[in-house]
């Protein structure tokens, strides 16, 4: 045969078959070698490697890879056919990478990648969540990033150590939690939705969350839902409100460990938060029933008394009973006695006097400051600012600078009228129809038509 160029020799027919035969040196010998015995039984350094063009046939894929220009297929069974790279270094800032980008990529901009970490990426603390030691990660440059299904399958998200359990987007775009893995796609990943209008609640880093409604809310440390014991009708809103295992219905906390300790006790109601000694509205009530209280501290030691009332920053603080009412800052703040009635700025209590109600029963006090005679004292009403009363079963209206009291209508009264003044100089002022006792001249004296007269006899 003739010596030819190769550029003179014809074309040859693509894609090969790997029957052609090129020639090699071996030894000193030039032999024969077909193009399917190049590569046999060696490895191919592919680091590299670099192609252009494509495909228009690839024989051994089923896939369609048009327009592709690498391009591998082989039929393995019971195991994978897998493509490796691996970076064998282990030193900070070594990695695998497979890149991607487009025609506006750079060396720094538009692109995508996926690749993994060296066990000593970083020798401190990671610069992001993309340089962790043995980290996996899946990233874009200057682009956004799809992650799904878009032909209505289901997109699962596995966690745990054996890839058992997962969370689930399906179709329809409806979020399972810890999903099933059922015996065929279809039947996987078909439960953990929840119902409507469930909440997503965290159980904290030792488990999944879940879909509820039967679990209060914890917002900031902020408690919302039915309080401990999840009784139905129950309301509780505020750190610590209801936070005892109730058992009773109708209860309404609303503020910082409002009704905190209440169990049985049924229909409260607790507005506000905490007053300077750390107690809040109903705060050890447990079993009383029926109790309003709305202000920092109000019925704050009340246990079992039932059907008060109180209104007003510690109001009714210290109550142990039954059917009271207490109006106004401090309102009757020391009383523990059943059926005490108070009506103003520390009406019963003047501020911590010696003489605030602190046993004493059905006693009234309207008044700023009002008290009575005594701590104990029964069945006294005592009315006016700064009034005291003068003992059990008796009535107080007004205080010392009172000057004159009038009542209109008829005035029947049961026992003795007896006022007291003191020498004739000093006659209270004048009021028609008044009447006062006169210490010098020992007689009556009443409030005629223009002056006081004295009643000389009967």
């Amino acid at each position: 045969m003739a010596d030819v160029k190769i550029s003179a020799l014809p074309a040859s027919t693509v894609p090969l078959d790997g029957t052609e035969v090129l020639p090699i040196v071996q030894g000193t010998t030039t032999k024969q070698v077909s193009i399917s015995n190049v590569t046999t039984g060696r490895a191919v350094d592919t680091l590299n490697l670099s192609t252009s063009g494509s495909t228009s046939t690839t024989p051994v894929l089923s896939f369609n890879a048009t327009n592709t220009n690498i391009a591998s297929g082989a039929t393995v069974a019971g195991t994978y056919l897998q493509a490796v790279m691996q970076n064998k270094s282990g030193t900070a800032g070594a990695s695998t990478n497979f890149a991607v980008s487009n025609d506006l990529g750079t060396d720094s901009t538009y692109y995508g990648e996926f690749g993994m970490n060296s066990s000593v990426f970083s020798s401190g603390t990671p610069a992001d969540y993309f340089s962790l030691n043995n980290g996996i990660y899946f990233s874009g440059h200057d682009g956004d990033i799809t992650y799904g299904s878009g032909n209505g399958k289901k997109t699962y998200l596995a966690w745990g150590t054996t890839g058992q359990s997962a969370h689930v987007i399906n179709a329809t775009g409806a979020l399972g939690l810890s999903t099933n893995l059922g015996t065929t796609p279809a039947l996987s990943g078909t439960t953990g939705y929840g119902t409507a209008k469930n909440v997503l609640v965290s159980q904290g880093s030792a488990a999944a969350p879940v879909w509820s409604t039967s679990t209060d809310i914890l917002v900031n440390g902020l408690t919302l839902g039915l309080g401990n014991g999840s009784v139905a009708g129950n309301t509780a809103l505020g750190v610590g409100a209801i936070a005892a295992t109730a058992t009773g219905v109708g209860n309404t906390a609303v503020g910082n460990s409002a009704l905190k300790a209440v169990t049985s006790g049924t229909y409260n109601i607790a507005v506000g938060g905490t007053d300077g000694g750390g107690y809040s509205p109903l705060y050890t009530n447990t079993t009383g029933a029926q109790n309003i209280a709305i202000g920092n501290g109000s019925l704050a030691l009340n246990l079992s008394g039932s059907n008060n009332i109180a209104l007003g920053y510690s109001a009714f603080r210290s109550n142990t009973s039954s059917s009271g009412t207490a109006i106004g800052f401090q309102c009757l703040y020391s009383s523990t006695g059943a059926n005490n009635t108070g009506l103003g700025y520390s009406a019963g209590y003047a501020g911590g006097s010696a003489n605030a109600n602190t046993t004493g029963a059905n006693n009234t006090y309207i008044g700023m400051n009002t008290v009575g005679s005594a701590n104990n004292n029964t069945n006294e009403l005592v009315i006016g600012y700064g009034a005291i009363g003068i003992g059990s079963n008796s009535t107080v209206i007004g205080n010392s600078s009172t000057t004159a009291t009038k009542v209109f209508g008829s005035f029947t009264s049961t026992g003795v009228m007896f006022t007291q003044q003191a020498a004739t100089a000093s006659a209270p002022a004048y009021v028609k129809g008044g009447i006062y006792f006169d210490t010098t001249l020992n007689k009556l004296r009443v409030g005629g038509a223009t002056a006081w007269e004295t009643i000389t006899s009967a």
